[in-house]
């Protein structure tokens, strides 16, 4: 239960913590970005320390999802990833998206005019890949509402197709 003074603070009461925008922050969090704040503002900051902080959470991430340190990297945003994959197809691709999913995987697709974008719902996301599908690009769980994909499916139809995929996992993970 959360005490008064944050009931208070956060009037949306219970569903505030379920969000995938602005969660309640854990206070070593908290501690250690104002430790890296007062370092900045006296010009204290040494950006290749940042590098151990980094590698480890790297490796935490690994573990969560299953993934080699190797294959895992730190960005910015979902966007930037997005926009690099999208950049990276051949003119003329075909792209097979959920027209709901998060927008930082759907715009990037959608504003790269070289690609054949397709929008169809979730529910019919992987019975629409097809042979000519050249990646199926799409959230693991849906960030409006929770919806899950089911991954070991999308796999299937894809490596049965020929269909590269590219998933978001920031909301599963």
């Amino acid at each position: 239960m959360l005490d008064e003074t944050v009931q208070h603070e956060f009037s949306a009461g219970p569903g505030y913590l379920n969000t995938a925008s602005v969660g309640l922050p854990p206070k070593k969090a908290v501690a250690a970005l104002r430790a890296s704040l007062a370092d900045w503002e006296e010009g204290r900051c040494d950006p290749a320390s940042f590098d151990e902080d980094v590698e480890r959470a790297r490796r935490a991430y690994g573990r969560i999802v299953g993934a080699d340190l190797e294959s895992v990297g730190i960005v910015s945003q979902v966007s930037v990833v997005s926009g690099l994959v999208a950049s990276s197809l051949a003119e003329g691709a075909t792209v097979l998206c959920a027209e709901e999913d998060f927008t930082s995987v759907l715009f990037p697709f959608l504003a790269d005019t070289r690609l054949d974008v397709q929008l169809v719902p979730l529910q019919q996301l992987i019975d629409r890949i097809e042979p000519t599908t050249d990646l199926v690009a799409v959230s693991a769980v849906q960030s409006a509402d929770g919806r899950v994909l089911d991954l070991d499916r999308l796999a299937d139809t894809a490596h049965q197709t020929g269909t590269r995929t590219y998933v978001d996992v920031t909301q599963a993970a």
